[in-house]
């Protein structure tokens, strides 16, 4: 007897899709589109965010293939009797008619009755006042009181039952205080830097009118005397100075950096 033929797999290959959009899209685009997608995945980027660096990514001409994509992996996640391309074997047991019985807790682990009790004056927390009053420095623009900020630090850490000593509110407080400072001074200095090229590029008329005639020349006035202009710090300077150092953000530079360019996109 003829041994019967072998069934095609219905599985996608994925491959030829990612070699169309790298194709499409080139190396940069490319990827760029498939480490947005990695975050999407690994829960580090909102889907509304990925929707719109997607568009700006891909373009409206390459969509359907973005979409078909989606499509591929979902229908190869929902083919479970076909085996995987690696070759792996999975070995799966009909078991229908068996019950499943409660879960019980592994011998010579104990129920712990005060994680327990943490636990729930956590939760009993969380619905207090005190969250509203950390919402409420948030949108007061302005650092929490280092006591404040203590009492929020030991209630999350009394669920792993540790405490917070009294210095480590205010070494993160100081940390944050210097943090901001520095993404601020950068983002002053290039605020700076664009008035002082927009003042020089005003007529000579407009420069002359800061100094005084003498002689018939032009000289400037005591810099203590000269009427200083008013500078607006601006979303773009504040993303400029970002782009151009993005160490400064620290370990997770390159998705805060894209949350502040999707920011300025919807401003």
């Amino acid at each position: 007897m003829s041994p019967l033929p072998l069934l095609p797999t219905s599985r996608v290959d994925l491959g030829e899709l990612k070699s169309q959009l790298a194709k499409r899209l080139g190396a940069v685009r490319a990827r760029r589109y498939f480490d947005y997608l990695q975050r999407l995945l690994s829960q580090k980027l909102s889907k509304s965010e990925f929707n719109k660096l997607c568009f700006l990514t891909l373009g409206r001409e390459n969509l359907p293939l973005h979409n078909q994509l989606i499509r591929s992996v979902l229908k190869n996640a929902c083919q479970a009797k076909v085996p995987p391309e690696n070759g792996e074997t999975l070995e799966h047991t009909d078991d229908r008619n068996k019950r499943l019985s409660p879960l019980q807790a592994p011998l010579g682990i104990p129920f712990c009755q005060a994680r327990v009790d943490r636990t729930r004056r956590y939760l009993q927390w969380a619905g207090r006042a005190n969250i509203d009053r950390f919402r409420s420095c948030l949108d007061n623009g302005e650092l929490c009181h280092t006591e404040d900020l203590r009492k929020r630090m030991e209630c999350v850490a009394e669920i792993q039952g540790m405490g917070v000593a009294a210095d480590c509110a205010v070494l993160l407080n100081n940390g944050l205080d210097t943090y901001l400072k520095r993404l601020i001074k950068s983002s002053i200095e290039l605020a700076a830097a664009r008035v002082n090229c927009e003042t020089i590029k005003q007529p000579l008329h407009l420069q002359e009118a800061h100094g005084k005639l003498i002689n018939g020349g032009v000289w400037l006035d005591n810099p203590t005397n000269v009427p200083r202009c008013n500078m607006d710090l601006e979303l773009q300077d504040f993303t400029g100075a970002m782009e151009l150092n993005p160490q400064q953000l620290g370990a997770n530079a390159p998705l805060l950096l894209e949350k502040i360019r999707l920011h300025s996109l919807t401003e």
